[in-house]
C-alpha cells in the first residue's frame, strides 16, 4: 500500500513539472503597476502657456458637491442644485469678517454655520492656509467696511468673540451662488476645492463653462496665474475622451481604435509630464489631445473597454509609446528624429499607410524675414538644400544660405525652418523649378525639371507651365510632384506624411486593421520587440 502511494505521488509531481514547463513565460511586463485614476490638466500654466481662468462657470444635472481634497482624502462640505463660479478672491468684495478660531471639527463647523445662518448672517466655510476650516461672513469692498460691520452687525447679534478681517489673497479661490453670495472658498496651497456631481444616476458629469467632464474636478490657485482646472477620473474615462480625438471615428477598423486605445494607455502611464503643476499628463498634444465626455464615442468606448488595462511592455519594463499621423511610406528611428536611440523605436516599412503627400512655396523674401524671426540672420536667403537624409528618406540636415553666410537646421528642427511649420521632415526642396533628388549611390543632386524630358503615356515630352510629375519615392512608389515653371526665384517644398513619424502611424494602423490584422499584431509592427501585457492598475 505505501509503494502504491509513493507511486502516485511520483506520477502527480511529474505531471505537475511537465504542467510547470509547458507553461507559457510570465514578461516582467506583467507586473506594470499604475494608478486605475489620473489627474487631467484642463486650464492650466506651464512653461510659456497660460490657459488658466479668471471665472469658472460650474454647473451639473442633478446639483453638485463642494468640498476639500485635503491629502489625497477628501471631504464633502456643501451640497447645491444651483450653478456657481469660482474666482479669484481679490479686489473688489475680497474683505471678509472671519468668526473665531479655525477647527479641523467638521461637525462642529456645521453646528456653527447654522446657528450664524439662523441669526440672518451670510456665513461660509473656508478652508485655511493651514488645512483647517473656519466660518468667514460677508463679501465687503474694503477692510474699513468689514471693521464697521463687525461692530454693527456682528456683535449686536452674535455679541463679543474672535473675530478679524480677511484681506484679498492671490492664493484664494472662492465660490459665489449666481446671486453673489458666497458658497465656499479656500485659500490653502495642501487642500484644493473639488466638485463633483450629485446626479442620483449616469454619466455623473460636472459642467466647466460649457464642457462636460466625468467624475470630479478640482480647483488650484498658484502665485503665478489664475484658477487651475483638473479633472480627476479613471483612466478608462480619459481614454475615453482621448481616443476619439486622437485616431478619429469615422470609417475607422475596431482593431485599429484598439491599437489606439492600448497605445494612449501606456502613454499616459509613462509620462507624467505635469507633476509639477499638480496633474499627470494635460489635455493637448503637449500630452495627449482629451476633451471630455463630449467627444465619446460608442465605438471607441467599447475599443477602450476591449483593451482595459492592457499596456506595451519591453524588456520586462513598461515601453513609452508614440504615435502620429502617416508615415509617408515607412517611420522613423527615434534617434532621427529626436536624440535618443530607443530600441523599440525602430524604421519600419508601412506598406498599409494612406501617404499625405503636400507642397508649400515660399518666396525668398518670406524665407529672409522667417531666418531673422528664428534669431538666424544671414541676409538675403538664396538657397535652401537638404544636405543629410535617412534610410526612411527624412531631412537629417538642412542648411539655408543667404547673402550674408548660412544656418544648419537638424532632425526634427528641420521642419520649423519654413515659415509654415512642415508636416513631416520628408521632403524635397526645388529652387522654382529644381529640385532635390537622391542618386542611385544615395548621394544627393539638385536637378532642373523646367523642360526636361519626362515619360509620358505617348512618349516623351518636356516639362512646361504648371504641370503634374509623378517621381519614384524610397519605395519605389510613384508620387506626384507639382512643377511650377512660372515661380522662378520661390521654393517648393514637396513632402509625404504628416507626424513626427516615430512609433505607429495611425493611418497605417487603420490600413493594417482594414487587412486583416489585429490590434496586438499591429502593435508589433511598429514598436520592435514589445508585448502586450495586463498593467496591475491599483
Amino acid at each position: 500500500m505505501l509503494f502504491r502511494y509513493k507511486k502516485i505521488l511520483v506520477v502527480f509531481i511529474a505531471i505537475l513539472l511537465i504542467a510547470v514547463l509547458a507553461a507559457p513565460a510570465h514578461h516582467a511586463g506583467a507586473y506594470v503597476s499604475s494608478s486605475a485614476n489620473i489627474r487631467v490638466g484642463l486650464f492650466y500654466k506651464s512653461g510659456s502657456k497660460d490657459t488658466t481662468l479668471d471665472t469658472v462657470m460650474i454647473s451639473s444635472v442633478g446639483g453638485i458637491e463642494i468640498g476639500a481634497n485635503q491629502n489625497n482624502a477628501y471631504t464633502k462640505i456643501i451640497e447645491t442644485p444651483y450653478i456657481v463660479n469660482a474666482y479669484v478672491d481679490i479686489g473688489v468684495s475680497g474683505y471678509h469678517i472671519k468668526l473665531g478660531q479655525a477647527t479641523s471639527d467638521v461637525t462642529r463647523l456645521f453646528d456653527d454655520l447654522n446657528t450664524y445662518k439662523s441669526m440672518g448672517f451670510e456665513v461660509f466655510p473656508v478652508c485655511t492656509n493651514n488645512n483647517l476650516w473656519q466660518l468667514w461672513e460677508g463679501c465687503y469692498l474694503s477692510q474699513g467696511d468689514a471693521e464697521r460691520a463687525i461692530t454693527s452687525k456682528i456683535i449686536p447679534k452674535a455679541g463679543s468673540g474672535d473675530y478679524s478681517v480677511a484681506l484679498p489673497s492671490t492664493y484664494r479661490i472662492i465660490i459665489k451662488y449666481s446671486n453673489g453670495l458666497a458658497a465656499i472658498a479656500s485659500e490653502s496651497q495642501q487642500s484644493f476645492l473639488m466638485i463633483k456631481s450629485t446626479f442620483n444616476g449616469e454619466p455623473k458629469t460636472v459642467n466647466i463653462n460649457g464642457d462636460r467632464y466625468r467624475n470630479a474636478i478640482e480647483l488650484r490657485k498658484y502665485t503665478d496665474s489664475q484658477i487651475t482646472v483638473i479633472n480627476q477620473l479613471t483612466m478608462g474615462d480619459y481614454l475615453n475622451g482621448v481616443v476619439p480625438l486622437e485616431i478619429g471615428t469615422v470609417d475607422t477598423p475596431f482593431e485599429a481604435l484598439k491599437a489606439q486605445a492600448v497605445a494612449a494607455r501606456t502613454y499616459a502611464i509613462a509620462n507624467h509630464k505635469h507633476e509639477d503643476q499638480g496633474f499627470d499628463v494635460c489635455n493637448s498634444t503637449c500630452c495627449q489631445v482629451y476633451g471630455g465626455y463630449d467627444v465619446e464615442n460608442l465605438a471607441t468606448n467599447n475599443a477602450v473597454k476591449a483593451t482595459e488595462g492592457m499596456v506595451a511592455t519591453y524588456g520586462g519594463a513598461l515601453a513609452n509609446l508614440y504615435y502620429f499621423s502617416s508615415s509617408g511610406g515607412a517611420t522613423a528611428n527615434s534617434e532621427n528624429v529626436w536624440s535618443q536611440s530607443v530600441p523599440y523605436l525602430r524604421s519600419v516599412p508601412d506598406p498599409y499607410d494612406n501617404t499625405r503627400y503636400w507642397s508649400y512655396t515660399f518666396t525668398a523674401g518670406e524665407m529672409t524675414e522667417h531666418m531673422r524671426t528664428l534669431g538666424r540672420d544671414i541676409g538675403t536667403v538664396n538657397k535652401i538644400e537638404v544636405t543629410m537624409l535617412s534610410d526612411s528618406g527624412r531631412a537629417l540636415e538642412l542648411r539655408v544660405y543667404g547673402s550674408n553666410g548660412s544656418t544648419v537646421f537638424k532632425k526634427v528642427s528641420t521642419r520649423s525652418a519654413f515659415p509654415t511649420y512642415l508636416p513631416s521632415q520628408i521632403f524635397s526642396i526645388g529652387s522654382g523649378t529644381h529640385y532635390t533628388v537622391k542618386e542611385g549611390d544615395n548621394s544627393l543632386n539638385s536637378i532642373e525639371l523646367s523642360g526636361a524630358l519626362v515619360r509620358t503615356g505617348s512618349g516623351t515630352a518636356a516639362v512646361s507651365g504648371v504641370t503634374n510629375v509623378f517621381v519614384k519615392d524610397a519605395d519605389g512608389r510613384l508620387v506626384s510632384i507639382q512643377v511650377n515653371a512660372s515661380a522662378q526665384g520661390d521654393f517648393v517644398v514637396t513632402g509625404a506624411g504628416s507626424g513626427h513619424g516615430v512609433g505607429m502611424s495611425q493611418f497605417g494602423a487603420m490600413g493594417m486593421a482594414r487587412a486583416g490584422y489585429d490590434y496586438v499584431e499591429i502593435l508589433k509592427h511598429y514598436f520592435t520587440g514589445i508585448e502586450i501585457e495586463k498593467a496591475n492598475l491599483y
